[in-house]
């Protein structure tokens, strides 16, 4: 809450003490006008949300090495083990109002940040959390250095794409960055362009969002935006170690891109840990700049890491909007009332997707809304079925309304079945998302089950 000092006390002003009364209940009831907007009534300084559903609220927690937490909460400490966790979520920071550049590699990370350096085969991109990171030139996908660029217009840009500030686009090649200055390999030859004329530039294809990971692994979101995937080291002093895992070969995969545009996007066999000092030792950043800690490969699965078994697409009015891997069906973040998710999947009504199961999972979890791209506009129902039977049914869901959990209990089920069908006014504005959707195994439920609720 922000106030503003006065440039005289107020016993010393005409009216001062009643003003300030009055400036007070205003500021309360301005503070409380928020709250209600934005919906962050009940946070507390961190969450945890465990494999079987519970959610613990506590006021402090220290990451242990190995991927246990040690929460403080008001009647003393739980400590939780990893195979217990599905995350950890802290108290949502205050926006800072300035825009970062970010740099989207093709891991699905995200540094918030600027390139130092580019050459053939090795990047630095500078961080204010996380210092100069030395990365492959295959690990950059690409660069946005201002804001106002439509998400959906960046993933879906051809690679080798430069779009300047004066409108202009360009197709061609980064050749190196160096000193502010980017030199570009394209038809009209050889160009040397000042990062402070470019607006974007596309060198490799990228997911939107962390992908599916088979070894035991943390996905981190920082206070400016950062996405980082790895292992936690431990905490000490403040601050958290952790070393990003060794990011995985993607083809450039889009028709038409320039020559070696598939080659920048492999990893240099210096990303090799061994060979890579910086992977190799960790990053070291304050733990009050974490925004959410989430738990990968431990037997939660995300939905949007699986095929559906079958996609049914109907729309009411409109061409259809075919359904997205986290994203939204306009390609864009999901959001719901100002909250942005990593993972989930983006649909259009009517949708009905179906999942094979083969009673392997016992939970199921998502936040359900109409996205915040459909400017208030949606009216939809979600509906859950398995094996043929209704578990859930959310009524009529409008884009105005607040985000709904879903935790359903699926065990044994052999298919599930996610629909969203249309409400009043047919499909116009029906942009649904099954935000942070994901399955919990049997087997990792049962193990978190059978650690109780934390030693103590």
């Amino acid at each position: 809450m922000m106030t503003s000092a006065p440039s005289l006390p107020s016993h010393l002003r005409p009216g001062g003490a009643r003003r300030t009364h009055l400036s007070s209940r205003l500021t309360v009831l301005v503070s409380l006008v928020v709250l209600m907007v934005v919906g962050e009534w009940s946070w507390a300084a961190v969450k945890v949300v465990t494999a079987t559903g519970e959610v613990v609220e506590g006021e402090t927690v220290t990451f242990a090495a190995g991927g246990g937490v040690v929460l403080s909460t008001s009647t003393g400490e739980r400590r939780l083990g990893p195979e217990q966790l599905v995350v950890v979520q802290f108290a949502p920071a205050v926006a800072a109002g300035d825009f970062r550049p970010q740099v989207f590699l093709t891991t699905g990370e995200v540094v918030s940040g600027t390139v130092r350096e580019l050459s053939a085969d090795s990047a630095t991109v500078h961080s204010r959390l996380l210092g100069d990171l030395s990365l492959a030139r295959g690990e950059v996908g690409a660069m946005l250095f201002v804001e106002g660029v439509s998400p959906g217009d960046l993933l879906a840009s051809p690679v080798g794409l430069v779009v300047l500030r004066n409108g202009d686009r360009l197709q061609g090649r980064v050749e190196s960055i160096h000193g502010g200055v980017a030199t570009l390999g394209t038809d009209l030859g050889q160009l040397d362009v000042s990062l402070d004329r470019i607006t974007f530039i596309k060198m490799a294809e990228f997911p939107p969002s962390w992908p599916k990971v088979e070894q035991p692994s943390v996905a981190l979101v920082l206070t400016d935006g950062e996405r980082l995937l790895g292992e936690v080291l431990g905490e000490a002093d403040g601050k958290l170690r952790f070393r990003r895992l060794p990011p995985v070969a993607r083809a450039a995969g889009a028709s038409g891109a320039p020559p070696g545009a598939a080659e920048a996007a492999k990893p240099a066999e210096s990303l090799d840990v061994a060979r890579d000092p910086e992977r190799a030792e960790g990053l070291a950043f304050p733990t009050s700049s974490l925004r959410e800690v989430r738990y990968l490969g431990r037997g939660v699965v995300y939905l949007s890491d699986l095929d559906p078994a079958r996609v049914e697409e109907k729309p009411f009015f409109s061409y259809p909007l075919p359904w997205q891997r986290d994203r939204s069906v306009g390609n864009g973040r999901l959001t719901l009332r100002g909250q942005a998710f990593d993972k989930g999947l983006g649909v259009h009504a009517r949708s009905r997707l179906t999942y094979a199961l083969d009673g392997a999972y016992a939970r199921f979890h998502a936040l359900i809304g109409v996205d915040d791209e459909a400017r208030g506009k949606g009216n939809c129902v979600f509906e859950v079925w398995a094996d043929g039977k209704p578990l859930f049914a959310s009524g009529a869901v409008t884009g105005r309304d607040a985000p709904k959990p879903v935790d359903l209990d699926v065990t044994g089920a052999r298919q599930l079945v996610l629909l969203v069908d249309f409400g009043e006014g047919g499909d116009v504005g029906d942009r649904g998302d099954w935000a942070d959707a994901y399955l919990v195994t049997a087997e990792a439920l049962k193990a978190a089950q059978s650690q109780g609720k934390g030693t103590p």
